[in-house]
């Protein structure tokens, strides 16, 4: 299976968790070095620490640690989906793409499609798991195969079984 632009997200949401690790390091050094003050080589505290420098420098690693993971999953399981069900076409058992594409203002859907028999699907995930809801023949196989489930909703699994229990 070929990614066209999946991973694109997935580089984009681990550098925008890399800024906000940063900031919460920046935060809590500056929380560090508000009670400091350095007379040659001696170190001093003095005062109260900044007491907001601490809770932006733990909120903004904690936020960090959260987007990491949560994007981490988030495409470990969109991808074993989609090289569960569609590693190879289910028809001719040739090469597959897939790519991310609008389909609304907030919504985004997973247009596959087969390199060798010109067969299409549609794939809706879901925005918090990452895990494959529902799958929809858009165009058969150029040899007629699939025109049954065209433009039929379907759960992942209930598709493939349907392909399967038609090939034998």
């Amino acid at each position: 299976m070929r990614y066209d632009n999946i991973n694109t997200g997935y580089y984009f949401s681990l550098l925008f968790s890399f800024v906000f690790l940063a900031l919460g390091v920046y935060f809590l050094i500056k929380y560090h070095d508000s009670t400091i003050i350095k007379v040659g080589g001696l170190s001093i505290s003095y005062g109260s620490p900044n007491m907001e420098y601490l809770f932006y420098g733990i909120s903004f690693t904690v936020l960090s640690l959260f987007m990491l993971i949560s994007t981490w999953k988030f495409y470990s399981n969109l991808k074993s989906d989609l090289m569960e069900y569609f590693e190879l076409c289910p028809f001719c058992k040739g090469l597959t793409t897939a790519k991310i594409v609008k389909d609304g203002i907030f919504k985004r859907k997973i247009v596959i499609w087969c390199r060798d028999c010109g067969a299409k699907w549609d794939a809706n995930y879901s925005s918090i798991t990452g895990h494959v809801k529902s799958i929809t023949l858009k165009v058969p196989c150029e040899d007629g195969r699939g025109n049954e489930l065209l433009n039929k909703k379907l759960n992942p699994d209930e598709l493939i079984c349907k392909i399967r229990m038609k090939e034998s």
